[in-house]
C-alpha cells in the first residue's frame, strides 16, 4: 500500500502543464493583402512579455506582454506600438511542436485572425 501511495504522490508531483512549454520561438505564415504567403515570428519570453517580427527580417515590430490562465493566453500590446490598445484573449493549447490559438474575445483586427491557427515550435 505504501508502494502505491508514493506512486500516486510521485506521479501527481512530477506533471508538467502545458502552460509551461509555451515560451520560446513560434512561426506562422499567413496570407498578405494580395494572397502571398508571409512569415511571422512570435517569442514568447518567460518573463511575460511577447515579441512579434513580421517577415522575420530581424526587426521586432510588435511587443508587449502576455499572461496565462488556465487554457487561455492575453496578450496586451506595448503602448508605444500604436497599433492595439486592447488586449487580446485566446483559448490554447500546444500538440507536440504547434501552438494553436483560437480568438475568444479580441477587437484588435491586425492581431485577431478570426479563426483558430497554429504557430510552430522553432
Amino acid at each position: 500500500m505504501r508502494i502505491l501511495s508514493l506512486f500516486i504522490v510521485l506521479t501527481f508531483f512530477s506533471t508538467t502543464y502545458a502552460t509551461d512549454d509555451v515560451t520560446g520561438d513560434w512561426l506562422i505564415t499567413t496570407p498578405d493583402e494580395n494572397g502571398d504567403p508571409i512569415e511571422w515570428q512570435l517569442t514568447l519570453s518567460g518573463d511575460g512579455s511577447f515579441q512579434v517580427d513580421i517577415l522575420v527580417d530581424g526587426t521586432i515590430d510588435v511587443h508587449g506582454d502576455y499572461w496565462i490562465k488556465g487554457q487561455q493566453i492575453t496578450f496586451q500590446h506595448a503602448e508605444e506600438c500604436g497599433c492595439c490598445d486592447h488586449k487580446g484573449i485566446y483559448k490554447f493549447r500546444l500538440e507536440t511542436d504547434k501552438l494553436w490559438v483560437d480568438p475568444v474575445e479580441d477587437q484588435c483586427e491586425l492581431r485577431n485572425p478570426g479563426k483558430e491557427v497554429y504557430f510552430t515550435k522553432i
